[in-house]
C-alpha cells in the first residue's frame, strides 16, 4: 500500500477509535480499495467500518465496496456474540469445578472498545489457575483431553466438538519463551500476584484480569510474537492502545517502572513510537520514551506481515540452503535491533540447529536435501512455547 493510502488508513483508524473527531481525507476509489485490503490484512475490518459508517457525501467509499464492507462487519459482530457466549459458558464450566479463571486478550479486550462488537475476534484463551498437573487432571476428568496428554507449551487445545470456536486452556499466562532471560520469574511472579487479587466478572458473564495485569501480560506477548515468532498485527497494537486509555495514572506510572524491571524497555519504547505515530497516543499515556529506530522496524514489520505475520513474504522454492542462509541473516538483523532478546534468540537458533542435524538421516532416506514447502517456516527459528 503506497504512502498516501497508508496515511488515509491511519486517519480512518483514529476516527473509528475516537482518537480524532474527523476523517481528514477524501480517498479515490482505488485508494478505498487499498484501505480495505489493509483492513483485511490487519484484521480490523469491522473496526474501520464503524468510521466508514459515519462518513457522508464525497468521503464515502464506492457503493459496492461499502456493501461488502458492511456484510463483513456484520459477520464480525455475529462472531463476537458467539465468542462472548462461549467465553461465559466455558468460564461457568471451570468455575463450577472450583477453579479461578480469566479470559485473556481477545474478548477481555473487546469489551473496552468504543464499539465492543467491532473488534475482530480469533480464538478463546482462558487461563485456569492451579498449575499444569492440576489443570491437566481436571481436563482429563472432564473428558476434554486424553489421559497423559501434554500441553502444547503453556496450553491445551480443546477438541473441535467442544465448541464452534477454537479454545485454548492455559495453565500459565505466558509460555516459557523468555526462559533464558533473568526477568521471566519477575514477570510471572507479578502476574500470579495480580491475578489472585484483581480479577472480576464482567457484564458479559466471564471473568477478566485487571488492566494492570493485561498491560504487562500483553506487552510480553507482543514482544515474543514480534521478535521471535513471526510477527504481530495492528489488532494487537490497537488492543494495547485501548488498554492504555483505560488505565489510571497510577497504573501507567507503575507500568513505566515495570517495563524496566521486567526487561521490556526496548520493546516498550518501540511500541510507544508506533502508537504515537499511528494513533497519536497522548504524551500522558506513554509508557516509555519513543524510540524511532526500533519503532520504524516494528511498524514496517507490522504493515508488511499483517495479523501475526500471516502475509509475510516467504520463500516457496523449498531450497534448504537458501532458506537456512536467509533465515540466519534475519536472525542476526533481529539481534542487532533487539539486543535484549539475544539470549532467547540464540537458544532458538540452537533448537533450530538441533532440528536441522537430527533431520539429516530422514532427508537422506527420502533422497533429498531440501525441505518441502511445508517446512518453509524454518525461515524463522522455532521457539519453545
Amino acid at each position: 500500500m503506497h504512502h498516501h493510502s497508508n496515511e488515509q488508513f491511519f486517519s480512518l483508524l483514529r476516527y473509528a477509535l475516537g482518537a480524532a473527531s474527523s476523517f481528514d481525507a477524501c480517498p479515490t476509489g482505488k485508494e478505498w480499495d487499498s484501505i480495505y485490503v489493509q483492513a483485511v490484512k490487519q484484521s480490523v475490518i469491522a473496526l474501520l467500518f464503524t468510521g466508514v459508517n459515519r462518513l457522508r457525501g464525497e468521503q464515502e467509499p464506492p457503493f459496492q465496496l461499502a456493501l461488502k464492507w458492511a456484510a463483513d462487519a456484520e459477520d464480525v459482530r455475529a462472531l463476537n456474540e458467539l465468542l462472548n457466549s462461549e467465553s461465559k459458558r466455558i468460564t461457568c464450566l471451570f468455575e463450577a469445578e472450583g477453579c479461578h479463571t480469566a479470559i485473556l486478550k481477545g474478548q477481555a479486550n473487546a469489551r473496552l472498545y468504543p464499539d465492543p462488537m467491532s473488534r475482530q475476534p480469533g480464538d478463546i484463551d482462558i487461563f485456569v489457575d492451579g498449575g499444569m498437573e492440576r489443570v491437566g487432571a481436571l481436563l482429563t476428568r472432564l473428558g476434554l483431553i486424553e489421559e497423559g496428554e501434554k500441553p502444547q507449551g503453556h496450553h491445551w487445545h480443546l477438541p473441535e466438538g467442544f465448541s464452534e470456536v477454537i479454545v485454548e486452556v492455559h495453565h500459565r499466562p505466558l509460555p516459557r519463551t523468555d526462559s533464558d532471560t533473568r526477568h521471566t520469574d519477575r514477570i510471572m511472579a507479578y502476574l500470579q500476584g495480580e491475578f489472585e487479587t484483581a480479577t472480576t466478572f464482567c457484564p458479559e458473564g466471564f471473568r477478566v484480569p485487571s488492566i494492570a495485569y493485561a498491560l504487562v501480560m500483553q506487552l510480553s506477548h507482543m514482544r515474543r510474537h514480534a521478535v521471535m515468532n513471526g510477527g504481530i498485527g495492528l489488532r494487537q497494537v490497537i488492543d494495547y492502545y485501548v488498554l492504555l486509555n483505560h488505565a489510571t495514572d497510577a497504573e501507567l506510572q507503575q507500568l513505566r517502572i515495570q517495563v524496566k524491571h521486567f526487561g521490556m524497555k526496548q520493546f516498550a519504547a518501540a511500541l510507544t513510537w508506533v502508537l504515537q505515530q499511528t494513533l497519536h497516543l497522548p504524551a500522558g499515556k506513554m509508557i516509555a520514551k519513543p524510540n524511532r529506530y526500533r519503532g520504524e522496524w516494528l511498524l514496517r514489520y507490522i504493515m508488511e506481515g499483517g495479523n501475526f505475520g500471516t502475509y509475510k513474504p516467504r520463500d516457496e522454492s523449498g531450497n534448504m540452503f537458501r532458506m537456512v542462509w536467509n533465515g540466519r541473516i534475519e536472525v542476526f538483523k533481529t539481534i542487532l535491533v533487539w539486543p535484549e532478546m539475544a539470549r532467547p534468540i540464540w537458544r532458538s537458533e540452537w533448537d533450530f540447529l538441533s532440528y536441522l542435524i537430527s533431520s539429516i538421516p530422514k532427508r537422506i532416506r527420502q533422497r533429498t536435501l531440501f525441505f518441502s514447502k511445508h517446512h518453509n517456516n524454518q525461515n524463522n527459528p522455532p521457539i519453545k512455547q
